[in-house]
């Protein structure tokens, strides 16, 4: 798969994988994190999420380091690297933080919002093209083997998904 993957290089692809490496990259999240947590809070008047909007970027980072740093794995060698990339590779961290960041924050956008369908396909299509496009670019770029990206995706994921039960749990939902 990551062969097949690497074989769609070209001039337009790079151009995304540009697109999709400032999306994933440290900056990026702490600029979505600082609108997306002032715009919760201050406009929407929702301090809890706000709060586990951002915890749920702190806990899939720190888990993330964890993870990596335990199972040690080294990053793809011998392949044309179209980018740099420090430290371990199992699992992608761009894939793991981008899963439950942008799928968390997606989720509390979403209830949030008036439910029109419109809103709510678009905050779902535009997070899980960010999520998908993220880590399929990090195994374009030669950095990643797909195992990396799924185990991300998963973890990431995982991360999502307990942050929703905990915020419908404090919310009194089930």
């Amino acid at each position: 798969m990551g062969n097949w993957i690497r074989g769609l290089r070209s001039p337009s692809m790079d151009g995304l994988l540009s697109v999709f490496s400032a999306l994933g990259s440290v900056p990026f999240f702490a600029a979505v994190l600082v609108v997306a947590f002032l715009g919760i809070w201050l406009v929407g008047k929702r301090i809890r999420d706000a709060f586990l909007v951002l915890l749920s970027l702190l806990v899939s980072y720190g888990l993330n380091t964890l993870i990596k740093n335990t199972v040690a794995r080294p990053r793809p060698e011998g392949l044309d690297r179209l980018l740099e990339a420090d430290g371990y590779s199992f699992p992608s961290g761009n894939a793991m933080i981008a899963a439950a960041f942008y799928g968390f924050l997606a989720y509390v956008l979403w209830k949030g919002s008036s439910k029109s369908p419109a809103v709510t396909s678009g905050t779902a299509a535009f997070a899980g093209n960010v999520i998908l496009g993220t880590g399929l670019f990090r195994i374009y770029a030669g950095v990643h083997y797909p195992t990396d990206i799924i185990a991300g995706f998963l973890l990431g994921g995982a991360i999502a998904a307990g942050f929703v039960l905990l915020r419908e749990k404090l919310s009194g939902k089930r």
